[in-house]
């Protein structure tokens, strides 16, 4: 897309409320947008309001301190256009952006926290940061991570323990652990499976992952900004009733990928 398109699609204005299930030119606009920002998964531009649209909308919101409920109203569509201008006036638009970096946590000093890439992966389903839970009362507050009960969970960094571990949901535990600059809450995991002690190294197995009581089985895996307070994560307020510097996992899990524990 040449740079006057670009141009042309960040000053239109949006005439309703769009959603999953609709159809249209405005629809193929907010997706093109979407992409101009950096949309997580990339989409087709169809103008068709289907499943990964609504992803990419619940990402872009989780990112940009917006409510996250996959619906494009006046505010996301304000933040798509804002988003995709400061796209275009560094780079070409001749293809898609590339994903942003995570910054201070790139794959040389994290790894991933599996053996393995989850197939369906943390992006999709229920599994996604900002997912609604509890019939929309609250959003989920990490990503899922797929896997076996038992099966190994690894150090993302050297670290240091902040919390032992602790019940955390439905039959499972959890662990708090500082790695540099952030703390990972790695939940869900098995009861008695924690051996990480009091310090980690990066790749590192550290416990396992537990089974919750409804038979399904994964890492929840949240990420805070403060690595400095050991104020409690879970909180009664905010709409994911955690701590104030909850931060999205999946752009680090999506870089992490490429240095997977040894």
């Amino acid at each position: 897309m040449a740079n006057e398109d670009a141009t042309r699609l960040t000053t239109t204005t949006l005439n309703t409320t769009l959603r999953r299930g609709a159809h249209g030119p405005q629809v193929q606009q907010v997706q093109e947008l979407l992409n101009l920002s950096g949309s997580r998964p990339h989409l087709p531009t169809t103008g068709t309001f289907g499943e990964l649209t609504e992803q990419a909308v619940r990402y872009f919101q989780s990112t940009h301190a917006l409510g996250v409920d996959g619906v494009v109203g006046r505010n996301t569509f304000g933040a798509l256009m804002q988003a995709a201008r400061s796209k275009t006036t560094l780079q070409a638009v001749t293809q898609p952006p590339a994903h942003p970096s995570p910054g201070t946590s790139g794959s040389g000093d994290f790894c991933f926290p599996l053996a393995y890439h989850p197939s369906p992966n943390w992006k999709s389903g229920g599994r996604y940061f900002g997912a609604p839970r509890d019939n929309g009362h609250r959003l989920h507050a990490g990503c899922d991570l797929l896997g076996p009960k038992g099966t190994t969970i690894y150090a993302v960094a050297d670290g240091t323990l902040v919390q032992p571990p602790y019940y955390f949901y439905t039959g499972t535990y959890a662990v708090e652990i500082r790695h540099g600059s952030y703390i990972v809450r790695y939940g869900e995991i098995l009861g008695g499976s924690y051996i990480g002690g009091h310090t980690v190294k990066k790749g590192d197995p550290i416990a396992k992952i537990g089974r919750l009581d409804s038979g399904s089985s994964m890492l929840h895996f949240e990420m805070y900004s403060n690595g400095a307070s050991t104020a409690p994560l879970t909180t009664s307020t905010g709409p994911y009733k955690r701590r104030s510097d909850l931060i999205n996992p999946s752009p680090h899990l999506d870089e992490w990928m490429k240095n997977m524990p040894r």
